[in-house]
């Protein structure tokens, strides 16, 4: 059916629900979507903002900037406003 063993394995764990609780998404700043709903990821991610602020307090010469963005943006989209500018359209 597939060319491909990943596309095989992908589309699997999207079938069983791996994509809610093992994917983690780019949107959700490396964290699952049942992260986010259970509020784990907002303590996930305050730990990888101290994470950060350590390693760059210990090497500063390693760092050119300010620490990655670990803040969680209030709302996700599957396909961006950009990418689906009908979302922008009131009801």
């Amino acid at each position: 059916m597939f060319g491909r063993t990943s596309q095989t394995i992908i589309l699997k764990s999207y079938s069983i629900g791996g994509d809610n609780t093992e994917h983690k998404h780019r949107g959700l700043k490396f964290t699952t979507p049942e992260q986010r709903h259970t509020g784990e990821a907002t303590e996930l991610l305050e730990r990888r903002k101290q994470v950060y602020r350590e390693a760059r307090a210990r090497h500063p010469n390693r760092w050119s900037g300010e620490i990655r963005n670990w803040e969680l943006p209030e709302r996700v989209w599957l396909n961006s406003e950009k990418e689906r500018p009908e979302l922008n359209q009131a009801a």
